[in-house]
């Protein structure tokens, strides 16, 4: 309300300045001296164009924005006389519009500026030369015909009213601009999850206030000092001319600590030109004067300032462990080294969670004491400190006690938080996100009951905060209807999954815009969990219309940042692909695919920010091909992308080094399909030779996928009639398992169930073989042997099961799966035999499994997904006693 009434005030009572604030030149138009007298005259002409008034701040930060207008009226008028003749000229389109209902929200965003947004609502395309001309740092084109509105209306209103409110250069309205578009583009990077975006996100008021605050030190640093170079800058700076302070600063040269002192202050000043357009080269810049200047100025200050550039702007977390240390090292000030240790534990995260807690352990030890805590400031980071031990637990590793004891910090951080007698916008948003947090550890260990409670007071908070400030609360409340709908899902209730699911897609959709990539990171991860309840129900239309409407939304941002967004574009040309390929319908399938292939192959070191996705595709790619009889130019894809993540993965191990087993996969599966036997089986030993001496040595990291990879030699073997050598494949595994457990003591105490999967999935691979049309015929030998196997698979994997429940009882849906497989197969064989002592056999058996399931199912919470197992197990035992 504060910032309202004095910009309000600035309007009505700048009549004395209007006429202070005029003066004429030698030969020109007068010239309007001052931001308030600019804005006050912008004001008269809004006035006289009958334009609402609330576009007065717009109209301003349009001006303000874009220097090169300058301040003779004669300028300011053709400039707005500009954009006038685009509102004027979509505002006689509209009133021509036969409907309504879009006429009215037409004139909501014409009245806000949105001069596109009018245009795809009534379906017309006009010509942004005269603006683009005029106003070049607004509205840029990118090489295409759909203008990019640099700065929405409230962005640009905000900021104008900021910069009358703490009497700032009219000047640093571009900088301000762009320092809200580039932390949106530092914080919506690739893989960045729904449920993380918002934790980093700060505020439209948060960030502004931040630059505000560092823009005023800078001033005060340089105003202070008694160093000529620093007068100097202070006249530039003072007047928003940061180019000019930064040409001072780079006029001396010395290598003593005064001269490292000017490096801190220039990457300072650097921070505050931040320029989407140039995002990388001026990151790189400032990182490199921060750099020399805590080698020539080594204190605790420097290098903690340095630190948090490295984890706040460029996710550089491991690169900031050593100054943090040597920060914490050199301070005496408990605050400063609370601050510390909580980036310290942050940056530990990326290397070792345990020491990650211990060190947030160390900050509220120290806040402990100063008890009892006065400052909000440190209230909150205190709660913060618990919310961060809480997910530092939670992102362990899997164990009941764990998440138990993570639930405990997360109520510590909501008690801690509930201590404020005032909650600021960034505290309520903090406060519901701890209650989320709460909700999402009790999911799980699947308490379904206390999570939907911790959810509801997520909502309490976010959905009455939503109606005040869309703007603060839009994510926050997004992710708390996901993570519900992952609950629903997860417990078998899709059809409420897809309700919530829709309605987030509703809070995002009309807040999509070219100026904040965060809303459509948010909207494509809402799609792709709606797409998965919707392969729940079956309903494919959805999907595909769903993938449509999804692509449609990206495209505009693929037109201006292909860079970034062309991955994106590719990920949803895969899931359609994918689900074109399950159709058979193998033209469209490749109509999607083959662009989203040819992107992988010509850019892998996108791969690494969905592995999972570039996997489909790879795969689907590979059998499309197959299918349509081209697998020499499958080899050819595949041999190139081995090469190329060979090399790519001597530079980035970590991220590319699992890609190489995969790889051979397919050319062993490529083999495989042609029957080519020595080369199929060539390739996957290759694959497990690169697999096995990791799994047995790391355990758990390799697990999975060399489960995969033993699972494809399985089917390998199955597929050229070598069924001794598929058991034998199994019987390794098996045994392999055995030394991994006593490698890796997590794999021993959480991942049984896993292998019990694996397991199972042999057995059920096995079991479909022998049904599979293309298999041929099977004598009743081979039969024999067969269903032998599958039975022994299923015994095995219940040895896994039992001692995996024990360790952690909601491993029992897997179990319960597990055994009913076992029952069907028995189910099966009962009919296939006259012999009646047999049959008999195969009956006990069955009902045996279907006791054991029961069980198992008695021991679980009751939900739509359990009952749905408990109704089949039912079902195949009705002939049990």
């Amino acid at each position: 309300m504060k910032l309202q009434t004095t910009f309000f005030c600035v309007i009505l009572f700048c009549g004395k300045a209007l006429s202070q604030g005029v003066s004429t030149a030698k030969d020109q138009s007068p010239i309007i001296i001052g931001t308030n007298a600019k804005i006050n005259y912008v004001k008269q002409q809004v006035l006289s164009q009958k334009v609402p008034d609330e576009l007065t701040p717009y109209l301003a930060g349009l001006l303000f924005s874009n220097s090169r207008i300058g301040s003779h009226k004669s300028a300011i008028n053709e400039a707005l006389m500009v954009w006038f003749k685009k509102y004027n000229s979509l505002k006689a389109s509209l009133e021509k519009h036969p409907d309504l209902q879009v006429k009215k929200l037409a004139l909501k965003k014409l009245n806000e500026g949105d001069f596109t947004g009018v245009e795809s609502l009534i379906k017309v395309k006009t010509n942004y030369d005269a603006l683009v001309k005029m106003f070049p740092k607004s509205y840029q084109t990118n090489g295409n015909s759909s203008p990019i509105i640099v700065g929405d209306f409230g962005s640009v209103s905000y900021v104008v009213k900021e910069i009358i409110t703490y009497q700032l250069p009219e000047g640093l309205t571009i900088n301000l601009l762009n320092e809200l578009r580039s932390k949106d583009k530092i914080l919506g990077f690739q893989n960045a999850k729904l449920g993380d975006l918002k934790n980093n996100l700060e505020s439209r008021d948060a960030i502004i206030k931040d630059y505000i605050k560092r823009y005023n030190f800078i001033r005060e640093q340089l105003k202070k000092s008694p160093l000529e170079v620093y007068k100097k800058a202070y006249a530039f700076f003072n007047r928003g001319d940061l180019e000019g302070a930064l040409r001072v600063l780079d006029s001396g040269s010395s290598n003593d600590k005064s001269y490292g002192e000017s490096r801190m202050l220039k990457a300072r000043i650097l921070l505050l030109q931040l320029n989407t357009n140039a995002l990388d080269a001026t990151l790189t810049e400032i990182d490199k004067s921060f750099s020399i200047g805590v080698s020539l100025a080594p204190t605790a200050d420097n290098y903690f300032e340095y630190s948090r550039f490295l984890i706040d702007y460029l996710s550089n977390y491991m690169g900031a462990i050593s100054f943090l240390e040597k920060a914490e090292s050199l301070t005496e000030d408990k605050l400063e080294k609370i601050q510390i240790y909580n980036y310290l534990g942050m940056a530990y995260y990326s290397t070792d969670r345990v020491k990650s807690n211990e060190t947030h352990e160390k900050a509220i030890a120290l806040l402990d004491n100063l008890e009892p805590l006065k400052s909000p400031t440190l209230i909150v980071l205190k709660a913060q400190l618990f919310f961060n031990i809480a997910y530092g637990y939670s992102t362990r590793f899997f164990d009941v006690g764990i998440i138990n004891t993570a639930i405990s910090y997360s109520k510590k951080a909501i008690v801690q938080m509930e201590k404020l007698e005032v909650f600021s916008k960034q505290d309520l948003y903090k406060r519901a996100m701890m209650y989320n947090q709460s909700g999402q550890l009790y999911a799980m260990i699947a308490d379904s009951v206390n999570s939907i409670i911790a959810y509801s007071k997520a909502l309490s908070i976010l959905e009455g905060a939503y109606l005040n400030d869309q703007q603060m609360y839009a994510i926050g409340l997004v992710t708390v209807y996901y993570n519900i709908a992952e609950l629903y899902f997860n417990t078998g209730r899709a059809v409420q999954a897809i309700e919530i699911l829709k309605k987030s897609l509703a809070i995002l959709e009309p807040k999509i815009s070219l100026n904040s990539r965060v809303y459509i990171i948010a909207y494509e991860q809402v799609y792709t969990a709606l797409f998965k309840n919707y392969m729940a129900l079956n309903m494919v239309p959805d999907i595909i219309s769903g993938l449509y409407a999804l692509k449609a939304k990206v495209k505009p941002f693929v037109l201006a940042d292909p860079k970034i967004f062309l991955v994106h574009q590719a990920w949803t040309d895969t899931d359609l692909g994918s689900i074109y390929v399950a159709q058979k319908q193998l033209d469209s399938a490749r109509k999607y695919l083959k662009p989203a292939y040819d992107y992988y192959l010509n850019n892998v070191n996108m791969v690494q920010y969905d592995k999972a996705k570039f996997s489909t595709c790879l795969i689907q790619m590979n059998e499309l091909m197959l299918q349509s009889g081209e697998a020499e130019s499958a080899i050819e894809g595949n041999r190139k992308l081995l090469g190329k993540f060979k090399a790519i993965a001597y530079i980035n191990r970590m991220a590319y080094d699992e890609l190489i087993p995969q790889m051979e996969r397919q050319l062993a599966r490529v083999y495989t399909f042609i029957g080519i036997r020595d080369s199929a089986f060539y390739h996957i030993k290759l694959a497990l030779d690169l697999l096995e001496p990791k799994v047995k040595q790391y355990g758990t990291l390799y697990l999975m996928s060399y489960g995969d990879c033993m699972l494809q030699s399985f089917l390998m073997n199955l597929h050229f009639r070598d069924f001794s050598g598929a058991d034998s494949v199994v019987s390794k595994f098996n045994s392999d398992c055995k030394v991994i457990m006593e490698v890796d003591p997590f794999v021993k105490s959480n991942m049984q169930a896993s292998i019990g999967e694996r397991l199972t999935s042999f057995a059920v691979n096995l079991f479909g073989f022998t049904q599979a049309p293309e298999t041929g015929i099977l004598s009743a030998l081979d039969l024999e042997l067969l269903f032998g196997m599958d039975a022994k698979y299923f015994e095995l994997a219940d040895e896994y099961f039992v001692v995996a429940v024990r360790n952690n009882p909601l491993d029992g849906i897997k179990h319960a799966l597990s055994l009913s497989s076992a029952m069907y197969l028995q189910n099966f064989l009962i009919p296939r035999t006259s012999n009646m002592q047999d049959r008999a056999a195969y009956v006990k058996k069955k009902c045996e499994i279907a006791n054991r399931a029961k069980l198992v199912l008695s021991k679980l919470p009751v939900n739509p997904y359990i009952e749905s197992i408990r109704q089949k197990v039912i079902a195949m035992s009705t002939d049990c006693n």
